[in-house]
C-alpha cells in the first residue's frame, strides 16, 4: 500500500490551476507556511460536492487516491463512537472579495459549543475584512452530498490568534442536535498515536489514523505540535485527537515530504491554545460549574443562553 505523504502541491499543478484572483488569494494565504487551505473560484461557494476539475491543482484527486489512508467516515456504523465524534467536525466555506472578483476557500472546523466553531486564523481571521459570506457544512459524509446541510457563520471572529493560528467564529444559529467537541488539552508524548478527522480536498469527511503519530521532534510543552499524519489542502483547521479521542492539537500547515523521516506537518498544541483563549477558558469554567444533580440534570454547558453571554463578554 502506497501512502501519499506530500502535503505541498507541485508547482506545475498550482500554476496550471491558479490564475487571476485565485493566484492573488494564494499569495494572501501564504503567510502561514504551507497552509492547507483549499481555494476555488467563487462559483464553488454554496455547493456541497466540489467538481474535481475545479480543485486547486490536484488536491481532490490526491485525496481520492488516498482512500487507503483517508478512511471515509460515511462507511462507519452510525453507532460507532468515532462516527458520533465526527458529527461535530465540519467543512468551513468562505467567499472572499479578491481584487475586482471573488474566490472561495475551504478549511475544516469543529463545533466546540452550539454556536461556536474553531478553525485556523489563516482560514478566517487573516482575510476577515474581505469575507462576504461564510458557512459550515455539516454531515458531509456521503460522496454525493446526500444528508449534508449548511449553517451560516457570522462574518467576524469572536477571538483569534495569529501566532497559534486559531479563530473562534460564532454561528448565526445554534446547532443542538449533536454534542460539541469536549474542550481539553492534554500534552502529547513523542511518537504517540493520533487521529485527524478532516475534509481534504474539500471532499466528504474522512479520518487519518494510518501511521498518524506525533513526530519525534515535537516539543513536549508546545506551543507547536509536530505530527506525521497525512493531510491535504482543505485539512487546515482540523482537530487532532489522541488515542483516547481527546483533542490535543489544531492542524494548520504541511511540511511532511515523502521518504524524509525528519519531516512533519504542523499544528498548535491545544494546551497552548487553551492557555491563550479567554473564550475557551470561559466555556471550560462554565462546564465545571454545572455538574449534574440527582434531582434534575443541569442545563448543559454551552447552550444558547450560555454561549450568548460568553460572546457578549468577549466583544
Amino acid at each position: 500500500m502506497m501512502q501519499s505523504r506530500e502535503t505541498r502541491l507541485p508547482k506545475r499543478a498550482c500554476s496550471a490551476a491558479v490564475s487571476g484572483i485565485g493566484a492573488a488569494l494564494m499569495l494572501t494565504l501564504a503567510s502561514s507556511a504551507f497552509a492547507q487551505t483549499l481555494t476555488l473560484p467563487s462559483e464553488a461557494y454554496g455547493k456541497v460536492v466540489l467538481p474535481e476539475t475545479q480543485s486547486l491543482g490536484d488536491a481532490a484527486a490526491i485525496a481520492a487516491r488516498n482512500r487507503n489512508v483517508f478512511e471515509p467516515i460515511g462507511l462507519l456504523d452510525r453507532s460507532d463512537p468515532l462516527f458520533e465524534l465526527a458529527r461535530s467536525i465540519v467543512r468551513v466555506d468562505i467567499k472572499l472579495k479578491v481584487g475586482k472578483g471573488f474566490a472561495t476557500s475551504f478549511c475544516t472546523g469543529s463545533l466546540v459549543a452550539p454556536r461556536l466553531i474553531l478553525t485556523n486564523h489563516h482560514c478566517f481571521s487573516a482575510n476577515e475584512s474581505r469575507i462576504v459570506a461564510a458557512s459550515v457544512v455539516l454531515d458531509y459524509v456521503n460522496p454525493n452530498g446526500k444528508g449534508a446541510r449548511r449553517v451560516p457563520l457570522t462574518l467576524k471572529a469572536v477571538e483569534a490568534d495569529k501566532a497559534l493560528d486559531f479563530s473562534l467564529i460564532p454561528l448565526q444559529q445554534p446547532i443542538t442536535d449533536r454534542k460539541p467537541i469536549e474542550i481539553v488539552g492534554p500534552l502529547v508524548k513523542r511518537l504517540s498515536r493520533l487521529l485527524i478527522i478532516h475534509h481534504p480536498g474539500g471532499r466528504a469527511k474522512v479520518m487519518t489514523r494510518f501511521r498518524c503519530a506525533s513526530a519525534g521532534s515535537s516539543p513536549a510543552n508546545g506551543p507547536g505540535l509536530h505530527h506525521r499524519c497525512d493531510t491535504q489542502r482543505g485539512s487546515s483547521g482540523a482537530i487532532i485527537f489522541n488515542a483516547a479521542r481527546r483533542m490535543v492539537g489544531l492542524h494548520h500547515s504541511g511540511g511532511l515530504t515523502p521518504n524524509d523521516p525528519r519531516s512533519y506537518n504542523r499544528a498548535s498544541l491545544m494546551a497552548s491554545v487553551l492557555r491563550r483563549s479567554r473564550v475557551l477558558a470561559q466555556l471550560i469554567s462554565r462546564a465545571k460549574a454545572q455538574p449534574p444533580t440527582a434531582k434534575a440534570p443541569a442545563k448543559p454547558a454551552g447552550t444558547a443562553d450560555a454561549i450568548n453571554t460568553i460572546l457578549k463578554k468577549a466583544k
